[in-house]
């Protein structure tokens, strides 16, 4: 019979799982447990897996149905695996100035995972193959508990965010990151128009809410003129992002990290490029429908 050791990291968040192999076919013995404690913590790190990306996609697909990847710039193994990579296909490490490192730029933005979507993340697996050298060179990821900051707005803020939604535009940062990015085709304008979702979400299986933003595909609250949206923005990222709420992961090889996209925003930390290889493998499930609101859902508080 397998047992796990669950141990939580800090006292809102993010706890290491021990004792399992997600590629063994008897961790249907103890999921119920990997389950509950992905829905308790949001952030779960399992250390020392070896496992292949059929093996990372079958445990994924054990919490629901899986993303594909419309999107010509992301290095796919398969339509529903693929690196986040400074190398290439063939090994090499890619300069800065490459299409593919510097869309790798924006995952040092504060986001979750496909909030582009009409239907967004609710999880990622990412599994670590390489990673930059030491601490000191960069490249952890950092995950920030929307749930707990949330909890935390002061009554102004929370006046002003309520029923307010976000364009969440997988175009953004072409049009105001980097527009020396090549841009985006039409089958990709086709399978990722822009959407909007409201900026605090309810979370049914919980009965709580969080605040759910992004900074790398939009910066602007809705409702407000642009400027005064756009400053919103940068008030509200500013207070969810404290240290208090945040969570840093430093990458052994083979870790695989699970997190909650309904809950958490995560950025990684700028590593030498040119010189550190950092290839994660990635695999993210989709949610079973566009975020809801709380003042959307009967059985929620008042804001």
């Amino acid at each position: 019979m397998i047992k796990i050791t669950i141990s939580p990291i800090n006292e809102l968040f993010a706890a290491r799982i021990e004792g399992i192999d997600v590629a063994n076919p008897r961790i249907d013995e103890v999921f119920d447990e990997v389950r509950q404690a992905f829905d308790k913590y949001g952030v779960l790190i399992f250390p020392d897996q070896r496992i292949s990306a059929d093996e990372q996609q079958a445990f994924a697909e054990r919490f629901g149905e899986l993303e594909s990847f419309p999107e010509a710039s992301m290095q796919k193994k398969t339509p529903k695996v693929y690196n986040i990579s400074n190398k290439s296909e063939s090994g090499d490490l890619l300069g800065k100035d490459s299409v593919q490192a510097r869309m790798l730029k924006g995952t040092e933005l504060w986001h979750t995972d496909s909030s582009y979507r009409d239907v967004p993340a609710l999880a990622s697996f990412l599994f670590a193959l390489e990673i930059p050298d030491s601490s000191e060179t960069g490249g952890q990821t950092e995950f920030s508990d929307m749930i707990s900051a949330y909890e935390d707005l002061p009554r102004a803020l929370l006046e002003k965010l309520n029923g307010r939604h976000m364009v969440h535009n997988y175009e953004y940062e072409r049009l105001y990151v980097d527009t020396e990015l090549p841009p985006m085709s039409l089958d990709e304008k086709l399978n990722v128009p822009p959407v909007t979702h409201p900026v605090i979400r309810f979370h049914p299986h919980n009965g709580k809410c969080s605040v759910y933003i992004t900074s790398n595909v939009g910066d602007v609250i809705g409702g407000y003129g642009y400027e005064e949206g756009r400053a919103l923005h940068r008030e509200l990222l500013d207070f969810v992002t404290q240290r208090k709420y945040v969570y840093q992961h430093q990458w052994l090889p083979h870790d695989l990290v699970v997190w909650d996209n309904r809950r958490t925003m995560h950025r990684v930390i700028p590593y030498d490029i040119d010189k550190q290889p950092r290839v994660m493998q990635r695999t993210t499930v989709s949610d079973v429908g566009p975020p809801v609101a709380p003042w959307m859902n009967k059985h929620s508080h008042t804001l």
